[in-house]
């Protein structure tokens, strides 16, 4: 089995990964193990998209479903092979250096966590964003009794056999609480572990995720998960 699979989401997002991809790549030439690097795209083929990929030596995909984040997610679980799944965002947000360090961490817990909220994190973060994503945060610590001051960044790496067996059911962004959430919920005894991230900003043009819709499916996701489950 591989050992590690790299998933990212993508939604035309081709002038970003031109930029991200041999970034990503730059990273892992250092690296001691196998690994695979999937783009997630949407349900059509984004020609442009496909044929980077195919350049550059990524495994392109289109996701299955429908076209929401959380049908890539999904999607990308399921095309993966490796020990170890790490997802990061299409937009140049989460920084590829980090990768080595997760799969560090990653055999010392069953969640390592890229976090912008410890000691030494940064994040260029808009401050009206991130002061939405530390309540949402505080949400889940406190609702959903989750050890980690980062739930809600979609830069982890987690024991690819545990998300497998999950029943992932979220569309949006929301779907990452969800994982972290039940993966805990299921045992008692699951380790989450954190390093200091560098939030960047995005590589190019805005992002399309709509603030106040992240926001309530966020909020109602963490009640669900809490009076639902």
């Amino acid at each position: 089995m591989m050992r590690l699979s790299i998933l990212i989401p993508s939604y035309n997002e081709f002038h970003n990964l031109k930029v991200l991809v041999p970034e990503i790549l730059g990273v892992l030439k250092n690296v001691d193990y196998d690994y695979e690097l999937i783009i997630i795209d949407r349900v059509e083929t984004n020609r442009d998209t496909s044929l980077l990929c195919r350049e550059l030596g990524a495994n392109y995909v289109n996701r299955t479903g429908g076209n929401k984040y959380g049908d890539a997610v999904r999607t990308g679980i399921k095309s993966s092979t490796g020990e170890t799944i790490i997802f990061m965002d299409a937009d140049g947000s989460h920084d590829p250096c980090e990768i080595p360090r997760l799969m560090e961490l990653v055999d010392k817990c069953d969640i390592a966590v890229s976090s912008r909220y410890i000691s030494l994190a940064n994040s260029q973060n808009a401050y009206i964003k991130e002061l939405g994503s530390l309540f949402l945060n505080w949400l889940c610590r406190v609702l959903l009794n989750i050890n980690c001051k980062d739930v809600s960044n979609s830069f982890k790496a987690y024991r690819a056999d545990d998300l497998r067996k999950l029943n992932l059911i979220s569309d949006n962004i929301d779907i990452i609480e969800e994982m972290v959430y039940k993966l805990v919920n299921y045992n008692e005894n699951y380790k989450i572990l954190e390093i200091p991230g560098n939030f960047r900003k995005r590589i190019n043009y805005t992002s399309r995720r709509e603030p106040l819709v992240y926001f309530v499916s966020y909020v109602k996701t963490i009640f669900n998960l809490k009076f639902k489950h």
